[in-house]
C-alpha cells in the first residue's frame, strides 16, 4: 500500500508540473505558476529543474521573499547568488548597493554573462558611460544577444557616437525584431539624426507591432508632437476618414454615435486645414521646412483609430471601459496636441476665445515638456504653455508682418513666454522686461476687456543700485506712488481687439483684474528680444 500511495503522488505531482509547465507556455510571466513549480520540482528531487525554475522566478521578481534562500539551499553557484541579490537591489533603486553586490559576482566568476550585462547596465543608467562601453565590450567576448546590442547602442549615443549607435540597434532589432523598446529607440535615434524616411518607417513597424497593447494609445497621444509637414498630416487625415467611413458602415457593436461623431470631427479638421503649405513668420520657408522633427505626429494621427478599431474587434462593448480605451477622447487628446505644436493650422481668433480655455483645461494633465523653438531664446515649456503654442506663434508672425518697422529697428526677433497664469480678482501681477526687449500682455477668454483689468506702468527710476530699487518697491506707500497712470495700448492686433497691450521696456508693468467673467481669464506675457547676430 505504501508503494502504491508513493506511486499515485509521483504520477500526480507529474501532472501538476505538467499543468504548470503548460500555463507557463500560455503566460511566461505567471508568476504564481514558477513559484509553485519550482517548489514542487524540488520535492520531486529534481534538482537542476529546480534550480532552474526558482532563476526564472527570480528574473521576475528579483525581490521574491524566500526565493534566493531557496536557490542557495540548492546549492547554487555563488556568482549566481550574489547577482540575484544585486538585482533585488536594483530592484529596489539602491544603486550602490547594487553596484558592490554585481562586482562581487563578477569577483567570484569573472565570466558570469548575466552580471556583467546588468552591471553595463547600472553603469549605463547612473551616467558612467566610458565604464559601462568596457563593461559590455567586456560582455561581448561571452555572449552577445538582442539586449546586449540595445545596451551597447544606448551607451554608444550617452558617448556621442550617434551615428555608430544607430547601426547597433539596427542589429539588435534583427537580432529580434519582436524587441519593441529597441525599435522605439532606433526610430527615436533616427529622428535626432533627422533621417525623416528610417524614422517614420520605423514607427509605422512600432505602431504595427505594438496596437494590442493596451496602455500603449493612451501613451502615444500624450507625447504627440509637432508635424514637420501639415501636408503630411492633412493627407493622413483623409486616409483616416476613409477608413472610419468604412469601419461606420459595418459598424454593429453599438458604438455607430461614436464612430459618426468621430467621422464629424475629421470633416471639420479637413475644412480648416489648407490644402497648401503655410509660410513661416520668421524664414519665409514653406511647411516649417527648418524644423522637421517629431515625425511620430504623423503616424499617431493616422493610427489612433485604427488602433481603437482593433480594440473594439478584440473586446466585447461592456469591457470597454475606462478613457485609456475612449476613442473619443483619445481622438481629442490627439487633435489638441496636434493643435498645440503646428501654429501655422490655428488663427488667433480661434484660441483667443472659449476655444483656448478648452484646450487648456482638456490637455493640462499632459505631460508636455519640448523645446518649440530652434530661434534664439527658445524655451522649455510647461504643459500649460505647450496647448497655447499655437498662439505664441501666430500672435509674433503678425506682430512682426504688422510691426516690421518697430522689430526691424529692434532687431526683435527671438520670443519666449514669460509667464501663463490665470487671473483672480483683486490679486496684482508685476513684471519687468529687460532693456531692448518688449513685452506683450495678451488676455485669453471670452469678451475679455481691458475694461476689467487695471493695467499700469512705471518708468524706473534710474538708480544706479538696482538694490535701492527693489528696496523701494518693498514699501507699499512708495510703490503706490509710483503706480500714477493707466497704460495706454499701444498697438493691438484685429485678431485681439482689447486683449493685446505691447509695452516697451525698462518699465515696470503691474496689473490688477477686476470684474473676471465666471470662465476665468488667462494672461499671457510674451518677451520679444534681439536675434543673436544683434544680441
Amino acid at each position: 500500500m505504501p508503494d502504491f500511495i508513493i506511486i499515485t503522488a509521483w504520477c500526480l505531482s507529474r501532472r501538476v508540473n505538467a499543468s504548470y509547465a503548460d500555463a507557463l507556455q500560455w503566460n511566461p510571466e505567471y508568476l504564481q505558476a514558477h513559484q509553485q513549480r519550482a517548489g514542487l520540482l524540488r520535492q520531486m528531487g529534481q534538482i537542476d529543474a529546480s534550480r532552474a525554475a526558482y532563476t526564472a522566478l527570480l528574473d521576475l521578481s528579483p525581490a521574491l521573499e524566500g526565493a534566493l534562500t531557496a536557490l542557495a539551499e540548492l546549492d547554487a553557484p555563488a556568482a549566481v547568488l550574489s547577482y540575484y541579490r544585486a538585482e533585488a537591489f536594483a530592484a529596489q533603486q539602491q544603486h550602490a548597493a547594487a553596484q558592490s553586490a554585481y562586482a562581487e559576482s563578477l569577483a567570484q566568476d569573472p565570466d558570469y554573462a548575466p552580471a556583467q550585462l546588468r552591471m553595463a547596465e547600472l553603469l549605463l543608467d547612473t551616467g558612467q558611460f566610458s565604464q559601462a562601453y568596457d563593461m559590455i565590450q567586456r560582455h561581448h567576448a561571452q555572449a552577445r544577444s538582442a539586449r546586449s546590442r540595445w545596451v551597447q547602442g544606448r551607451i554608444l549615443m550617452g558617448l556621442g557616437r550617434s551615428e555608430d549607435a544607430e547601426g547597433v540597434l539596427a542589429q539588435a532589432v534583427e537580432l529580434d525584431p519582436n524587441a519593441l523598446v529597441t525599435r522605439e529607440a532606433l526610430a527615436r535615434l533616427q529622428l535626432e539624426l533627422r533621417q525623416a524616411q528610417a524614422c517614420i518607417d520605423g514607427f509605422r513597424e512600432l505602431t504595427f507591432r505594438r496596437w494590442r497593447h493596451p496602455g500603449w494609445l493612451q501613451t502615444q497621444c500624450h507625447q504627440l508632437q509637432r508635424s514637420g509637414d501639415g501636408l503630411a498630416f492633412r493627407q493622413l487625415l483623409l486616409q483616416t476618414r476613409a477608413q472610419l467611413a468604412g469601419w461606420l458602415a459595418q459598424s454593429a457593436n453599438g458604438l455607430e454615435n461614436r464612430w459618426n461623431a468621430l467621422l464629424q470631427r475629421c470633416d471639420e479638421m479637413l475644412a480648416v486645414i489648407p490644402e497648401s503649405a503655410p509660410v513661416d513668420p520668421w524664414t519665409g520657408a514653406s511647411g516649417l521646412s527648418f524644423d522637421l522633427q517629431l515625425a511620430e505626429m504623423w503616424l499617431a494621427f493616422s493610427t489612433v483609430l485604427s488602433e481603437q478599431h482593433e480594440h473594439f474587434q478584440d473586446w466585447d462593448k461592456e469591457s470597454v471601459v475606462g478613457d485609456w480605451l475612449d476613442p473619443e477622447q483619445d481622438f481629442k487628446a490627439a487633435e489638441a496636441q496636434f493643435l498645440a505644436y503646428h501654429p501655422a493650422y490655428v488663427s488667433l481668433d480661434a484660441l483667443s476665445t472659449e476655444a483656448a480655455l478648452s484646450l487648456w483645461r482638456h490637455c493640462r494633465s499632459l505631460p508636455v515638456c519640448h523645446d518649440f523653438w530652434s530661434l534664439p531664446g527658445s524655451i522649455q515649456a510647461t504643459e500649460a504653455e505647450g496647448i497655447l503654442t499655437p498662439l505664441i506663434w501666430q500672435l509674433a508672425g503678425q506682430l512682426a508682418s504688422a510691426l516690421p518697422g518697430l522689430f526691424k529697428g529692434l532687431q526683435l526677433q527671438a520670443v519666449r513666454l514669460e509667464s501663463l497664469y490665470a487671473l483672480e480678482p483683486g490679486q496684482p501681477r508685476p513684471l519687468q522686461a529687460a532693456e531692448g526687449q518688449l513685452l506683450a500682455k495678451l488676455w485669453l477668454g471670452p469678451e475679455a476687456t481691458q475694461d476689467q483689468l487695471l493695467i499700469y506702468d512705471v518708468t524706473m527710476p534710474a538708480f544706479a543700485d538696482s538694490a535701492a530699487f527693489q528696496r523701494l518697491l518693498k514699501d507699499e506707500l512708495a510703490k503706490q506712488a509710483l503706480l500714477q497712470s493707466r497704460a495706454k495700448q499701444v498697438y493691438t492686433l484685429p485678431g485681439a481687439a482689447g486683449r493685446l497691450v505691447l509695452m516697451q521696456a525698462g518699465l515696470l508693468h503691474r496689473h490688477q483684474a477686476s470684474a473676471l467673467p465666471a470662465t476665468g481669464l488667462l494672461c499671457l506675457n510674451l518677451v520679444f528680444g534681439k536675434t543673436r547676430a544683434g544680441a
